[in-house]
């Protein structure tokens, strides 16, 4: 992370960015990943150098995901008075907070997250933070924390508070809170997975402005004021219920009058015990843009949901298994045909991890605005539907957008996470990104040619699948390709040279297959040198394999071929002689068409070419006349012939 910190100029370090003017240096991003797992990188000590409050200037300082070995947030930080931004999340901060840090008077976003050893026994520090509009303190014990509810009160322009997981329950909010002093500019409000008993907490219902609400791991069916709560809170636009232990009865219309919702754009109903019959009464949200049904016992057809861009059904029970059970039945274990004649202007159609059997659905095609398709982890056979390359949305190139920094990383990130191999986690930037994952199927016959016509797909896994025949040249046409995964197949023939065309290529599996020849070189191939990428090819050659490949080399047996002048002499003979016959024929019709263009335009030629065959005719005429009756004559006297 601080490898370019070595010249005397701090303002050409990267991740240091100084004003233009003055040469003060005014951010400091160094957000580390202490995520093992995802390949981390970050920074490790066990302090936070007193030195930072030399920059009297800073107004960006982000310190999270590091491991500072358990230290106390440093009390200097309190004196970086220009501050207006402050990540310290995921670094292993340990202790309390020191409560300078109210004197950050100009802050206006603050991190403290997932430091899970953070004690925070009393909010008090909070209230001097009169500019804060974002606070962030999930994954923090406040169980024990006093005046938290205070912060609805105290701090006027706060408009984001995250406290999900942070061992709240009812006791801690006071019986006598005034609900009508709840600031009703907070427009973000996270309480999931607290701990949470009986009714709502009625200051939510002052919150008229509140257009994010997550009240997951809550147990809806003891909230008796909910829907009435709801009804209250008019701009309400997106709305987390995961782990909710929803059920039939709080679904019916009769208990929850969905028309008080028209607003509602994104709804999360992940693992909520949600069981085989989708829920007919989400078909009333007709703004409904976003739905997560994931981790719930679904098995039957979705209805018409015309408006509806992103659906996620993974780890469901759609199966075969189920449809014996209840045989009035998102088929026999198929994927419907409803998915892509239902949801024409989906975007985003997430059925990983279920039980599908048969083949892709043509039908599937017709959803033209998908831009992520994930049928991952399924039983599906049969060949990849052709159709799939008319998937406009992934072909058609799109106007530049210009992405803040932040996109950027987000979309980075996505698509590393989907490359290797682990779930892919969609965050606000899924917009950005173009992604098919058929992987881990029954998939057979060739990689149909029409699917590299999706020249803005960032992703294509078809791993572990049946399917044969060649790489096709025409890949190269998949301009912005980013990863391609084709390992455990039964491909063969060379790697394609037309691959090398893809500048974009970062990742690239193409392991276990029956590929051939020399690996191609150049552009972004040469920097891709992990030997594993082509593993398990035997017949493969060329670095970055050990196996070297000779200059004259048969591309399946990789023995050096015999150059023969005799044999390549005789091959060549046939070509001269086609070659001669070709200049006769050309010869030919260039006299006679010339002959012929003369005759068109000069007609004294022609009339003087009329006698001269007239003329020819009659003699031919006399002479075949004079020799038939001269045979006539030696016929009948044989001596008069002579």
């Amino acid at each position: 992370m601080l490898s370019s910190w070595i010249s005397s100029d701090c303002c050409r370090w990267e991740r240091i960015h100084c004003d233009a003017i003055t040469g003060n240096v005014k951010s400091l991003h160094l957000r580390g990943n202490n995520d093992d797992s995802e390949g981390g990188h970050y920074l490790v000590g066990n302090e936070v150098n007193s030195s930072l409050a030399e920059l009297r200037h800073l107004k960006y300082l982000d310190l999270s995901g590091n491991d500072v070995g358990g230290i106390r947030i440093p009390e200097f930080i309190g004196s970086l008075k220009q501050l207006w931004y402050l990540n310290l999340s995921r670094s292993f901060f340990h202790g309390i907070v020191p409560p300078q840090i109210r004197n950050l008077s100009n802050l206006k976003v603050l991190d403290l997250s997932e430091n899970y050893e953070l004690m925070i026994d009393d909010m008090a520090w909070t209230f001097g933070l009169s500019s804060l509009e974002q606070l962030d303190l999930s994954f923090n014990d406040l169980s024990r924390a006093q005046n938290w509810d205070m912060v609805l009160y105290m701090i006027p322009s706060l408009k984001k508070l995250s406290l999900s997981s942070c061992g709240l329950s009812n006791v801690d909010i006071r019986l006598s809170l005034n609900s009508s002093k709840i600031l009703p500019n907070i427009r973000h409000l996270d309480l999931g997975f607290n701990s949470f008993k009986g009714p709502l907490p009625p200051f939510l219902q002052n919150m008229t402005s509140l257009a994010f609400l997550d009240l997951s791991g809550f147990n809806i069916s003891l909230a008796w004021n909910f829907a009435n709560l709801l009804s209250m809170i008019p701009y309400l636009s997106e709305l987390h219920l995961s782990s909710c232990e929803l059920n039939k009865t709080f679904l019916s219309s009769r208990h929850l009058n969905f028309s008080t919702l028209s607003n509602i754009q994104h709804l999360d109903l992940r693992f909520s015990s949600i069981g085989f019959m989708f829920p007919s009464v989400l078909t009333n949200i007709s703004s409904l843009s976003v739905l997560d049904l994931s981790g719930n016992r679904l098995n039957s057809s979705v209805p018409i949901m015309p408006n509806l861009l992103k659906l996620d059904l993974s780890y469901n029970e759609f199966s075969s298994s189920y449809i014996a059970t209840l045989g009035r039945y998102k088929f026999c274990g198929s994927i419907p045909k409803w998915v892509g004649e239902n949801l024409t202007n989906l975007k985003v159609l997430r059925l990983h991890n279920n039980n599908f059997t048969g083949g892709i659905p043509p039908s599937l095609c017709k959803a033209s605005s998908l831009q992520i398709l994930d049928l991952a982890h399924n039983n599906l056979m049969g060949p990849i539907p052709r159709c799939l390359g008319e998937l406009n949305a992934m072909a058609e190139p799109i106007p530049l957008l210009t992405y803040t920094d932040t996109d950027i990383i987000n979309l980075n990130e996505n698509l590393i996470q989907a490359m290797k191999g682990v779930e892919l986690k969609y965050t606000t930037t899924w917009e950005l990104v173009y992604n098919m994952d058929l992987s881990s199927n029954q998939l057979v016959g060739e990689l149909p040619v029409e699917l590299t016509a999706l020249s803005m797909l960032l992703g294509l896994n078809l791993s572990n699948n049946h399917l044969s025949g060649d790489i096709p040249d025409s890949i190269q046409n998949m301009t912005q390709l980013f990863s391609l995964h084709l390992s455990r197949n039964e491909l063969t023939g060379v790697i394609p040279q037309s691959m090398a065309a893809l500048n974009f290529l970062s990742h690239l599996n193409l392991s276990h297959n029956n590929f051939s020849g020399r690996i191609p070189t150049g552009n972004q191939l040469q920097t891709l040198i992990d030997p594993s990428i082509y593993a398990g090819n035997e017949d493969l050659c060329g670095p970055p394999l050990p196996k070297n490949c000779s200059n004259h080399q048969d591309p399946i047996t990789h023995e050096p071929t015999k150059i023969h002048p005799d044999k390549d002499k005789a091959d060549d003979e046939p070509k001269e002689a086609w070659l001669f016959g070709l200049d006769i024929i050309r010869g030919f019709a260039t006299g006679f068409w010339g002959i012929v263009e003369v005759l068109l335009f000069k007609k004294h030629w022609r009339m003087k070419l009329f006698l001269f065959v007239e003329e020819t005719m009659d003699k031919i005429h006399v002479a075949v006349a004079i020799g038939v009756a001269k045979m006539k004559r030696c016929h009948v006297d044989p001596l008069g012939c002579k």
